[in-house]
């Protein structure tokens, strides 16, 4: 559910789910990593005018993004609150303060490097101390983890290789950063002043001050104190022994604890590519115990490596476990706009989304299913039962009239085909499967055009549910109306019933037929003379 309420300032909130907003959200994670990366490099004391356009980028889209939270809605309960009055409320008590006092501090240190230098020296002890509070933008990690958008990217690697990839990953980047921090860190702790003598001193003279070199030393020290290797640098102070000290007890934990986590990840790839190693082997095997032709071979391989770059490629609803936990509502309103905009493409469908909302949602919730289908499957063949009407979301397929293999009819995305099965019995007149590049030559079509079309897609409106939903709807009398002219329309354009295929019912056809049925314009009049006609018919 979505809440709103009478304001004038209802017509600028934005959706937390809109397109708009999850792009808001990249934005502001890229300028959270750039704070990461480029905040400790503050105790190299250098000026670049890349650092300082970014640090303007950074307090323009934090200033921004602070008035955005007060038109952005929230997520409460599984409800989108667009309320002004709440989502304002929320961020006072949850938010406010912290971006407050971040974005102050940003614009207090932009506008404190345009100081000439006697203001500079007034300002310098404060100014030291609000480069210290600039850690405080951290925080904002935490704040973008949280939001919707980041969390579905999250979720969005579904694939257990990708999984164990992404984990490794990330251990890589946070091993990372905790070297530049502590590389960073031992750094300031070597101009820390009060002592005779530090590693900064000894190992870089007065004139040798590129930025480049200290930073790499720093960072090549700390990457010594997590793993069993030595440099040169060494503490020679008691703060530059007292920070190694907390580094080296900390590497101890960090580094058993980033090997058993990697140890683990690399297991687990390892594991699932010996799995996919094993079915390799064990085809060769049978293909050469059975003296089988290496063409035949190859065929069989070219096929399990497009199945498996496709098996991943879409999920079903029946392939998320945390589904089959949603309460009914919830359920119905997912098949609501999972199948509702691909049957709304149909005339008849997009006429009942329009009029009779409740019949069109028990048809997604009850009805609708998704399926798919790849190199070397069949979705039907000439002579089966129909049971479904197809609606086809992606892909490329093949139509083979009857009992035919020569000239198949190709078909694209957002076509349907077996209505027919909605309206009276029926067996299917071909067979369908995905267009191959030998299908597309067939046609005279580019071989070029099967890429990304080596799997097909589809939802699929069982009949059987359908009719017991319609014997319950208001239209029930122009549904059945629909259906006579749809029957008669069909077997008068084909020439005759078993003329009729799988394809009959392009949107121009059912436009006709629903104009016809329903009673639409011009054509209301000629719809009650055929209906007269066919119940006449009927009763002879």
């Amino acid at each position: 559910d979505v809440l709103y309420e009478k304001s004038c300032v209802q017509q600028f909130m934005l959706n937390p789910n809109s397109w708009a907003s999850v792009l808001w959200d990249f934005v502001t994670v890229l300028f959270v990593f750039y704070d990461m990366i480029t905040l400790p490099l503050q105790v190299f004391n250098f000026q670049s005018d890349v650092l300082a356009t970014g640090d303007l980028l950074v307090a323009i889209v934090w200033t921004v993004d602070m008035a955005l939270s007060f038109l952005r809605g929230v997520t409460d309960r599984g409800a989108v609150d667009m309320r002004p009055t709440y989502v304002a409320t929320k961020y006072l008590r949850s938010w406010f303060l912290v971006d407050l006092f971040v974005v102050v501090t940003d614009w207090t240190l932009l506008l404190s490097g345009g100081l000439d230098d006697m203001e500079v020296l007034r300002v310098l002890r404060g100014r030291i101390f609000l480069r210290l509070l600039r850690v405080v933008r951290l925080v904002r990690l935490i704040k973008v983890a949280d939001r919707s958008s980041i969390i579905r990217l999250k979720e969005a690697i579904l694939n257990d290789h990708n999984k164990a990839v992404s984990s490794v990953l990330q251990l890589l980047f946070v091993v990372i950063m905790i070297n530049h921090y502590v590389g960073c860190g031992w750094f300031a702790v070597g101009q820390v002043e009060g002592f005779e003598k530090s590693w900064v001193s000894e190992h870089f003279n007065e004139g040798d001050q590129h930025v480049l070199s200290q930073y790499l030393t720093s960072v090549h020290w700390a990457v010594t104190q997590f793993t069993p290797a030595a440099m040169e640098v060494m503490p020679v102070n008691s703060a530059e022994r007292m920070y190694a000290i907390v580094v080296i007890f900390s590497g101890l934990v960090m580094f058993s604890s980033f090997v058993s986590s990697m140890t683990s990840a690399m297991n687990l790839i390892n594991k699932l590519n010996f799995e996919q190693r094993q079915k390799s082997t064990a085809l060769r095997q049978y293909i050469t115990e059975n003296r089988v032709s290496l063409e035949l071979l190859f065929c069989i391989q070219n096929y399990q490596r497009y199945t498996r770059a496709l098996e991943r490629k879409k999920l079903h609803e029946s392939d998320v476990a945390a589904f089959k936990n949603l309460p009914e509502d919830l359920l119905q309103r997912l098949h609501s706009e999972v199948y509702g905009p691909v049957i709304a493409t149909h005339p008849l469908f997009g006429h009942l989304q329009g009029n009779e909302d409740s019949t069109i949602n028990g048809i997604c919730h009850l009805a609708m299913s998704e399926c798919s289908l790849v190199i070397g499957e069949e979705l039907f063949r000439y002579g089966v039962t129909g049971a479904k009407m197809y609606f086809i979301n992606s892909g490329k397929l093949a139509y083979f009239s009857g009992y035919s293999e020569k000239m198949p009819k190709l078909i694209s995305a957002g076509r349907w085909m077996c209505e027919p099965v909605l309206w009276c019995k029926w067996e299917h007149r071909g067979r369908l499967t995905v267009a191959t590049s030998q299908y597309l030559r067939m046609a005279m079509e580019s071989p070029d055009q099967s890429m990304g079309s080596l799997r097909g897609e589809f939802m699929a409106l069982d009949a059987a549910e359908f009719h017991a939903i319609i014997l319950r709807s208001r239209s029930l009398s122009s549904m059945q109306s629909y259906a006579r002219v749809f029957t008669a329309m069909a077997v008068q354009d084909c020439g005759g019933a078993n003329e009729v295929d799988d394809l009959w019912g392009s949107y121009e056809q059912v436009s006709t037929c629903l104009r016809r049925a329903f009673g639409f314009g011009e054509e209301a009049e000629a719809a009650s003379r055929f209906k007269m006609l066919w119940d006449v018919g009927e009763n002879q």
